[in-house]
């Protein structure tokens, strides 16, 4: 018998909710645990901030959105008809990436961590080359082409980097259909001029370096618009107006409470 999903609910959708989910603001008690900041809960504490943070988020979702835990009707769960028949609804959104078990991925990874390439460790390469075999796959779903051909085609490669069309479709994609960041969205587009970089290094006609020129002209926009967006996001989540409605600005008692310990 198969165990029944466990109905989720959004909470920002139920009345009352804060317009914008509060930032959990955590401080290390005298034991050095991090604390649950949720009144009643008994819970000992944790080593880290990121499992306060994740006991929050599950045990206490609700905590982003309201003061106190709302009384919810059985009409506010949300059980998506995915997750009913055994899907990830996450999954159903995750971005469609190439294979890296190939050689040219093999061989952009190790370029990325030798002293030219940028000297990234392991992990840091391998996530580079991933991201960048994404928008590699994006391109090949554009075009029909397959992916096995495109991979082992430098020349196919550097058709699809040698595209500003298929670039900014790409960047434009990975907010309005995957929901990425502008942050997430940097590092995409970082990782596609790395994988111009290395193209470069293995020196492609002189043709298709002046379509990579062009790409970097784009390249270097994407990243400066979308940088301005994240400034222009944190001036507006960071000012007094906007902490208060999220219940995130501290009281004179609770700043009082923290100063002992930057003291010390």
């Amino acid at each position: 018998m198969f165990a029944r999903k466990k109905a989720e609910i959004d909470w920002k959708l139920v009345d009352g909710a804060f317009t914008k989910q509060r930032r959990l603001h955590l401080v290390k008690g005298s034991d050095g645990l991090d604390h649950c900041p949720i009144t009643g809960c008994e819970h000992p504490g944790f080593s880290s901030q990121r499992g306060c943070r994740k006991h929050v988020k599950i045990k206490h979702g609700w905590y982003y959105y309201f003061d106190e835990k709302p009384n919810v009707s059985i009409d506010t769960l949300v059980t998506s008809q995915s997750a009913l028949n055994g899907i990830d609804e996450k999954g159903s959104k995750t971005i469609p990436s190439c294979s890296t078990d190939n050689d040219f991925a093999r061989s952009f990874s190790q370029w990325l961590q030798s002293s030219c390439g940028g000297g990234k460790s392991r992990k840091q390469s391998d996530i580079s080359v991933t991201r960048a075999l994404k928008f590699v796959k994006f391109c090949c779903d554009e075009s029909g082409d397959a992916e096995q051909d495109v991979l082992s085609s430098p020349n196919l490669i550097d058709y699809v980097l040698g595209s500003p069309q298929l670039l900014t479709k790409f960047v434009d994609c990975l907010k309005d259909k995957w929901g990425i960041g502008q942050s997430g969205r940097i590092a995409y587009v970082g990782s596609i001029s790395d994988l111009l970089d290395f193209r470069k290094f293995n020196r492609p006609p002189a043709s298709v370096l002046q379509n990579f020129a062009v790409t970097e002209g784009y390249v270097k926009r994407a990243r400066k618009c979308l940088a301005k967006d994240m400034r222009s996001n944190w001036t507006t989540e960071l000012d007094v107006e906007t902490l208060e409605s999220r219940r995130s600005w501290a009281t004179l008692s609770e700043v009082q409470s923290v100063i002992p310990f930057h003291m010390e």
